[in-house]
């Protein structure tokens, strides 16, 4: 530096450079010591039976460490799935063993065949030379199961020409949802809570309706042709059963009177033609008359007359009438 002599201070410009390097070096090394790496819980879903991959992100930013370590926490009980040191094979425990795979460059795990009793709190932790444990990782897993193909019915609310309006239930494991649709729109109404994480909904597109399951791991989907000509919609049981029965009734009554009339009135028609059978007896009075100037008396009696059915003559026997001389 320039004295105003004419020559340069150097001690000066070496106590600068000096403070300048220190300043630079205490700027790297804070800065070092404060890199964090991201530990904010992510959430993953995972179906049934698949594997579950997990990382550590910004792996080579981490601080310096003697130890790294997988845990797995599930109703307040913690278990060390990896337990990795520098320069060392890493150590797997438990049924783990047969499950896990960890990736000693990116520090990642990944474990197979995942099942119900996974689901719970997975974190990484890294420990310096102090023993200080450093959270670096942290999941929050949920297993699910695929969700079941949905099941779907239509009925018909209104039908004008190639217009129409169907109400549309559709339901899925433990839930269900009804809307109401027509060609190319759909409105939701009721609904029910799912317990297992099912959601239904159900769209209308090109004269179709397509019901759909659905929950964080799969999708099922099933459809309808929507029919507008009125009689032409599917019909339940309740629809169509008093019908049924109206018709069964009428059919019987009818071949009841078919066979039993006929009997009941040829049994009537015999009861009443042997009974018609009556007695009727006549008898005159004697008649007394004169021949010649003498007295003369004449009987007459008639028989029985038996008076048959409508329409049959009766039967008359007349007694021999006797004259006296």
């Amino acid at each position: 530096m320039w004295n105003g002599k004419g020559s340069f201070s150097f001690y000066k410009m070496d106590t600068l450079l000096y403070s300048a390097l220190t300043l630079l070096r205490a700027v790297c090394v804070l800065t070092l010591s404060n890199t964090k790496v991201s530990t904010a819980e992510v959430s993953r879903f995972v179906l049934k039976e698949k594997p579950l991959h997990l990382d550590v992100q910004q792996y080579e930013k981490l601080p310096p460490w003697d130890r790294f370590q997988w845990y797995f926490e599930r109703n307040s009980n913690q278990k060390t799935i990896v337990d990795y040191s520098t320069n060392a094979t890493p150590k797997v425990y438990g049924d783990y063993k047969t499950r896990a795979k960890f990736d000693q460059k990116n520090l990642s795990l990944q474990l197979k065949n995942m099942q119900e009793g996974d689901s719970g709190f997975y974190t990484a932790k890294i420990i310096d030379h102090e023993g200080q444990h450093t959270l670096v990782a942290a999941y929050r897993v949920s297993v699910q199961e695929a969700t079941p193909k949905p099941q779907v019915s239509l009925k018909l609310l209104y039908s004008g020409g190639e217009y129409c309006n169907v109400s549309v239930n559709c339901s899925a494991k433990d839930t269900w949802a009804s809307f109401t649709c027509d060609q190319s729109h759909c409105t939701q109404g009721n609904h029910s809570a799912s317990l297992t994480g099912i959601s239904i909904f159900v769209t209308a597109t090109n004269g179709s309706i397509h019901c759909n399951s659905s929950n964080r791991v799969s999708t099922e989907t099933k459809s309808k042709s929507l029919v507008c000509v009125k009689g032409e919609q599917e019909k339940t049981p309740m629809e169509i059963s008093p019908i049924y029965y109206a018709l069964s009734i009428i059919i019987i009554i009818i071949i009841i009177i078919i066979i039993v009339g006929p009997i009941v009135y040829y049994k009537k028609f015999r009861h009443s033609g042997g009974s018609q059978t009556t007695q009727c007896n006549t008898e005159y009075a004697s008649v007394e008359f004169q021949e010649n100037g003498s007295a003369m008396k004449s009987m007459s009696t008639y028989a029985t007359v038996n008076v048959g059915p409508a329409g049959t003559p009766p039967d008359t026997v007349y007694a021999t009438v006797n004259k006296r001389s």
